[in-house]
């Protein structure tokens, strides 16, 4: 059975739509607390989907550890569940 997912163009901060998303990490990057040496950092990506559209994303530092493992440059993953802002 083959799942139909949203493209990135799609995704609006306007429609609260349970969005569905597949997509190849280009680029990632870890981020650095500088509010408390301590604290764990986080991680920001730039992923693509199948048409070609870009989206920046980041995880938050309490997250860092769930998905440094899993996270890697070239990987496909499904996102779904997830939360979007302005970045304005």
């Amino acid at each position: 059975m083959d799942q139909t997912f949203d493209s990135v163009k799609d995704l609006s901060l306007i429609s609260k739509k349970n969005w569905c998303i597949k997509i190849r990490i280009l680029r990632m990057w870890k981020v650095p607390s500088y509010e408390k040496s301590y604290f764990q950092p986080s991680m920001e990506l730039v992923v693509l989907d199948k048409e070609g559209s870009r989206i920046h994303c980041f995880t938050q530092s309490v997250h860092y550890r769930l998905f440094k493992p899993i996270l890697d440059e070239g990987k496909v993953f499904v996102v779904a569940n997830f939360i979007m802002d302005s970045n304005t």
